[in-house]
């Protein structure tokens, strides 16, 4: 349990949880009513994919963590596959534990509030968030990596709780708040790559930093 905590590096999950809950509060605009169980299966969702993310992140990066000498909290990877305490194989059940949760609670919403445009939001979000070190995208090796990050962490996640609520789809507003919240991600996960900076370079990995 110690081990999957701490591959999970629920660090993370509190930004895409606020951003998350914004857009779909947000989209109540004139009083109405929070569909809630639409609300609980997007963050499950959510949660989900960004369990399978980080998985598949330390699977793709195990190389450039092992090298790195400098890593903390936000920066090297959960050190799961580095220090032992998942072996590889049951490393690689839990991506695909989390991707098929992933699969089953997109089912679930687009079955009880599904439109066209969450259905996109959804797909365009999970290649993104997959694609940040899942072959054959590599984002994050091909110096795209914190565009991404600020991407799917703001009008991402934000646009898929606006959506579940039923707002509307070529709106103004959601992109409003995924503004200011994209121009905070940006620079924190640059920074966030300064530690790795040198191990990434090892290994072929192309970031801001």
């Amino acid at each position: 349990l110690t081990a999957w905590l701490q591959a999970l590096r629920l660090q993370f999950y509190p930004m895409t949880w606020m951003a998350y809950s914004a857009g779909a509060l947000l989209a109540l605009g004139g009083g109405g009513r929070l569909d809630a169980l639409a609300y609980a299966l997007g963050y499950a969702l959510l949660f989900a994919l960004e369990a399978a993310t980080v998985f598949i992140n330390d699977r793709v990066d195990v190389e450039s963590d092992r090298r790195n000498a400098h890593h903390g909290p936000f920066s090297g990877g959960s050190r799961v596959l580095v220090d032992g305490p998942l072996t590889p194989a049951r490393h690689a059940r839990g991506i695909g534990v989390a991707l098929t949760a992933t699969a089953a609670l997109a089912g679930a919403l687009l079955a009880h509030a599904g439109t066209p445009a969450l259905a996109l939001a959804l797909l365009l979000l999970a290649l993104l968030a997959l694609g940040y070190t899942a072959p054959p995208l590599r984002l994050s090796w091909r110096g795209w990596g914190e565009a991404t990050v600020a991407v799917t962490r703001s009008v991402g996640v934000s646009g898929v709780g606006w959506l579940a609520q039923g707002g509307a789809p070529g709106a103004a507003l959601p992109w409003l708040l995924a503004l200011p919240l994209g121009l905070a991600v940006l620079p924190a996960i640059i920074l966030a790559g300064l530690p790795d900076r040198a191990a990434d370079a090892a290994v072929g990995k192309r970031t801001l930093a």
